[in-house]
């Protein structure tokens, strides 16, 4: 089991805040344009997110893009933001200060730190812009910043990572040194074994499409090297290590500066050996055609885990289980058109066209005072009737056999099952009226049939008689009465079987005279 430690997301909306806490961050450095490094949120901002997560929220304290050194005005403008944030509620600060020789700024920082306390205070990743980091951070340790964030003087952490691992071993637990720049749920497991830090920074960012419907590609708002205008980055809180592994491949083995190898699902180190037994002993499930190992990273207490479908993490292998299979039931109904819609009854019993009428068809309507007001509305000009029809219904080979309708006698049809034969555009008349045709009475089904034999056979059977147990009055026939008393009876002789009869026969004679 990994030692434990903490991710902090950088956010800039409410919908990232609330993703980053979802998905097992410690605490959130909240700001603005991530795209020029974050710079100060509002505090609407910061008020609507402290509503809706519960993690610690650490506001940038930065005016600007660019680099750090800071005018007058803009140092004005941040000692009111320090002010704002620490009285609306700001768990901490993230800011930092250079000179033009690219040293720490420690006169300004000083200044800075005394406005922020009693708030902790992060020194952002000014400090990679420094000329001599070891002596910045011995400034730093010296001012009492209780963080540090750095990618390591590069681009990225992981470019960084010798120069992360030696301020680490320079801090000596005198300032936490926070990798940060370019972690990805890839590699950050490597960071963690070759840095030996305990907190880690990063977005967990992914692309969201806009909402918007009608878009002006041909306008955009910002520089000509911007964001796109309709796409959104939010912090995606499926965004975490990988766990699972199609078929085919192999777990992957990690290697450190060190020399040494680390399991991929967790930070066991050893020789090569070592770390591919350790891999098997790894609990796994099979779902389709991945296999999801068993992570042993701390973003839980215990062993769990991860759900590749959502941000789900699960510490019991039976109910992950249902939760994977979950999830193919939602995919199968999603695949699926829903049922076709049931005909009406009525519809089933249109008579096909005048000319395909058997002979039995010609009846006539009942005069037109017996039919409903609405009834005249079914008919249809002659423009709207199909050329081969006149009639609403389907050729006769698409009708259901009548055997399987079931519809009612003649007598009681409803109104609506009086079938129109369009003429011409006026009403029609009586003579243009037809009935539905007379359907034979339904035929029994199989199951019907079978009951009925099975009723005949009953019947027909000859009544068996019944002898009565003279011992407990049940009744039996003949073959059963004997087995009955050879078993149950089987101490009573014949001398007592007579002997109360006989006693019954006086019984009956005495109620008999006493009546």
């Amino acid at each position: 089991m990994a030692e434990s430690f903490l991710m902090e997301a950088c956010v800039d909306s409410v919908e990232s805040a609330i993703n980053a806490e979802r998905g097992g961050a410690g605490r959130l450095e909240l700001c603005s344009s991530l795209l020029e490094g974050g710079l100060t949120p509002s505090l609407g901002l910061l008020q609507v997110v402290k509503q809706y997560v519960k993690i610690p929220v650490y506001v940038m304290i930065r005016p600007r893009g660019g680099d750090f050194l800071y005018s007058d005005q803009e140092v004005e403008v941040m000692r009111k933001d320090i002010e704002l944030m620490k009285s609306h509620r700001a768990d901490g600060l993230v800011l930092g200060s250079l000179t033009e020789d690219g040293r720490v700024d420690a006169e300004l920082c000083m200044e800075f730190l005394a406005a922020a306390r009693p708030l902790p205070v992060t020194f952002h990743r000014a400090f990679d812009m420094v000329h001599d980091p070891v002596v910045a951070l011995e400034t730093l340790i010296s001012l009492g910043f209780e963080r540090l964030l750095t990618s390591g003087c590069e681009n990225s952490a992981l470019e960084g990572l010798p120069l992360i691992k030696r301020l680490v071993d320079q801090a000596k637990g005198r300032i936490a040194i926070m990798p940060g720049g370019g972690i990805t749920e890839r590699n950050l497991q490597r960071i963690l074994e070759g840095s030996g830090a305990q907190e880690f920074h990063g977005s967990a960012r992914s692309s969201k499409d806009s909402a918007m419907k009608f878009r002006n590609t041909c306008v955009t708002m910002g520089a000509a090297f911007s964001a796109p205008e309709y796409g959104l980055k939010v912090t995606d809180a499926n965004k975490r290590h990988i766990t699972h592994i199609c078929d085919g491949e192999s777990p992957k083995i990690l290697t450190c500066n060190s020399g040494s190898y680390h399991c991929f699902f967790c930070i066991y180190k050893g020789e090569k050996y070592q770390v591919e037994n350790h891999i098997k002993g790894h609990s796994t499930v099979k779902h389709g055609e991945f296999t999801i190992v068993k992570c042993g990273l701390s973003c839980r207490k215990a062993t769990h885990y991860h759900c590749f479908h959502c941000s789900v993490t699960i510490i019991n292998r039976a109910q992950f289980l249902l939760h994977l299979n979950s999830h193919e039931q939602k995919a199968v109904t999603k695949g699926h058109p829903p049922p076709p819609a049931l005909l009406l009854p009525t519809s089933r019993l249109l008579a096909p066209p005048p000319a395909q009428l058997p002979p039995t068809f010609g009846l006539l309507a009942p005069p037109p005072a017996q039919l409903p007001p609405t009834s005249g509305l079914l008919a249809l000009p002659p423009a709207q009737l199909p050329p081969t029809s006149g009639l609403l219904a389907p050729p006769p080979a698409q009708l259901p056999p009548i055997s399987r309708l079931h519809p009612p006698p003649p007598a009681q049809l409803l109104p609506t099952s009086y079938l129109l034969i369009p003429a011409s555009a006026q009403l029609l008349s009586t003579s243009q009226l037809l009935l539905a045709p007379c359907h034979p009475a339904p035929e029994k089904q199989p199951q019907e049939k079978h009951e009925a034999n099975q009723d005949l056979k009953e019947q027909s059977k000859p009544k068996k008689k019944l002898v009565t147990c003279p011992h407990c009055s049940l009744k039996l026939n003949k073959n059963n009465y004997k087995t009955h008393v050879r078993r149950k009876h089987k101490t009573v002789s014949k001398e007592n079987i007579r002997r109360k009869r006989a006693n019954k026969n006086i019984v009956d004679d005495l109620t008999v005279g006493h009546l």
